[in-house]
């Protein structure tokens, strides 16, 4: 399933993940692979990851607080970005984190499993809240 730029939705339902590898797949697609445990676990399926194929990707870039902007993607992964907040504005998805921002400007986005499976949004959408009602459950939150 292919997702707009401009979706959201992926960034904000792996809330609390870290970015742990970033490749180049293609001159313009970048893979963004995503270690989010605690939703990945909900998931009966082999692996640990999520992999957010971004086409058409023109910047990727990140900011640490109080640094100087990183662009090499190796450089990147190495810092390990958490993922907190996500916001699309003049074509650019911003992701903040607790260490620094991300912006990227990517065409489409393609959400799989580091199985190599599509992942559809409503499964991942389903996953998190199973995950966040068990919570509440547990911590006895109305």
């Amino acid at each position: 399933m292919t997702l707009a730029a401009s979706d959201e939705r992926p960034w904000r339902f792996l809330h609390d993940g870290t970015i742990v590898r970033l490749e180049r797949d293609l001159a313009d697609e970048v893979s963004v692979w995503v270690d989010c445990a605690f939703v990945r676990a909900r998931l009966a399926e082999d692996g640990a990851l999520f992999r957010l194929r971004l086409a058409g990707c023109t910047r990727f870039e990140y900011t640490p607080y109080d640094e100087p902007p990183l662009t090499e993607l190796a450089a990147i992964a190495s810092s390990e970005p958490a993922i907190a907040v996500a916001t699309f504005a003049d074509d650019t998805m911003t992701v903040w984190g607790g260490a620094g921002v991300l912006r990227m400007t990517y065409a489409s986005l393609r959400l799989e499993l580091d199985t190599g499976r599509p992942l559809p949004i409503d499964v991942l959408a389903r996953a998190v809240r199973d995950y966040w009602d068990a919570w509440r459950a547990a911590n006895e939150i109305p």
